[in-house]
């Protein structure tokens, strides 16, 4: 066969009389596949839910993996809730039967709670459990590199949930097939790699089902489409932690202190004064009995986050521990102050994720680089422009400012005008 001369791509050639067989495009068009609908375990992802005259409530979509029966037993996989197949309806008429590939509307003998993007699976040996770690082989498409710690969106069939690469165990060689050590994945390379959902999700092996164990990542900020991902198995680990609740919750420190506690971002240029707006709000508060913390950015880098750099991943991971160190402050029920440049919006996008409706105010302290430089109270921007610190956000890296922030807030004039604003906003005033 040729591709260049197309020998036995289309039709046979007369270079080979003493082949019989057909060519490749009619050997292509021959070959039906083979469904081994018996052994595959049930998969049937809900596209939308349907609702009709009377108390008619069906979840319709496809099945895409085995076959279910009238009287099966199926899992709502992400909650674990059971029922029973009462009906398999389609337009012409209800089936006793349905295998993969058939498009259907399934009801169930009971009310369920059951949404677009749910998973219904078979029960018993071929369930699958949900998890919020998986092990993964990833095509990377971004024009920029993966960042390590970043968040994405991973979506799968109806299904989207933020997600991680926690780590990337190494880089696939697809001419050598050698496995070579890295921590970044560049356009086009192959690797296998951890990622970490926000909450537990369904996910199959590749290899059990194409349609719930592929993914993609989607960039949260431009919603490109920046890799692509075969899911090899459930990091089992993830199920051996279970939250404890305590009996003193959020609530109940709410009514001790006399106020809801929150998290307030300052994002901004390095000298535009965050820092300087966040002590001069504390004061404020802590004067009106207001129960108030400060997270800043350089005095966590001298503890916590001690081992990270600056570049974007180790920013990235950089936000997401302070986030999760702000919640939990909050969740006492102090109003938390976190001073930090984070210049990307996707990874701002992941902290504010981790919180419910007003419990988080971003808050953009909008300075220019050039009363910033002048400014430079660390000496940084000097530093930056004698090409002693290429990372320098403003000057080597770029500043993403916030596109629709909660509070605007400008590092020049009257600090204390700054503050009464941010104050009311913070009460509620």
């Amino acid at each position: 066969m040729s591709a260049a001369a197309g020998d036995n791509v289309t039709s046979p050639t007369k270079e080979m009389p003493w082949f019989e067989g057909p060519s490749l495009l009619e050997l292509l068009a021959a070959w039906e596949p083979v469904e081994d609908t018996a052994t595959k375990p049930f998969r049937f992802p809900v596209q939308f839910i349907v609702r009709a005259e009377g108390n008619f409530r069906g979840y319709a979509g496809t099945v895409v993996s085995g076959e279910v029966a009238k009287g099966d037993e199926v899992v709502v996989a992400d909650s674990g809730r059971t029922a029973i197949i009462d009906r398999i309806v389609t337009y012409d008429g209800d089936l006793e039967r349905a295998v993969s590939g058939q498009a259907v509307t399934l009801t169930l003998d009971h009310e369920v709670d059951v949404t677009r993007g749910d998973l219904l699976a078979g029960t018993g040996p071929t369930a699958v459990q949900p998890a919020d770690r998986f092990s993964a082989d990833l095509v990377w498409l971004g024009e920029e590199p993966l960042a390590h710690g970043r968040s994405y969106l991973l979506v799968s069939g109806s299904r989207s949930v933020p997600a991680t690469v926690t780590n990337v165990r190494y880089r696939l060689d697809v001419v050598s097939g050698h496995e070579h050590s890295t921590r970044l994945l560049d356009m086009n390379d192959v690797g296998r790699v951890e990622i970490a959902t926000d909450r537990p999700i369904p996910m199959d092996p590749y290899t059990t089902s194409r349609d719930t164990g592929g993914f993609l990542l989607v960039d949260r900020v431009t919603a490109d489409t920046v890799a692509a991902g075969l899911t090899r198995h459930a990091m089992r680990r993830s199920f051996n932690v279970v939250p404890h609740l305590y009996d003193v919750d959020h609530d109940a420190r709410v009514r001790l202190m006399g106020h809801e506690g929150k998290v307030v971002w300052l994002t901004g240029l390095p000298g535009s004064g965050k820092s300087s707006i966040a002590d001069a709000a504390v004061r404020r508060l802590h004067a009106l009995g207001v129960h108030t913390y400060v997270l800043d950015g350089d005095n966590v880098r001298t503890g916590l986050n001690k081992d990270l750099g600056f570049t974007p991943e180790d920013r990235a991971e950089n936000v997401r521990r302070v986030a999760e160190v702000g919640k939990l402050m909050r969740d006492s029920g102090l109003v938390v102050f976190v001073a930090l440049v984070s210049p990307y919006r996707s990874d701002r996008l992941a902290a504010k994720a981790l919180f419910g409706p007003g419990e988080f105010l971003e808050v953009h302290v909008d300075t220019s680089v050039e009363v910033c430089a002048e400014r430079d109270p660390k000496g940084l921007y000097a530093k930056a422009a004698a090409g002693s610190l290429p990372n320098m956000t403003g000057m080597g890296q770029v500043y993403e400012a916030p596109e629709h922030p909660d509070l605007v807030l400008h590092g020049v004039g009257d600090i204390e005008a700054s503050v009464t604003a941010l104050t009311l906003a913070i009460l509620g005033e």
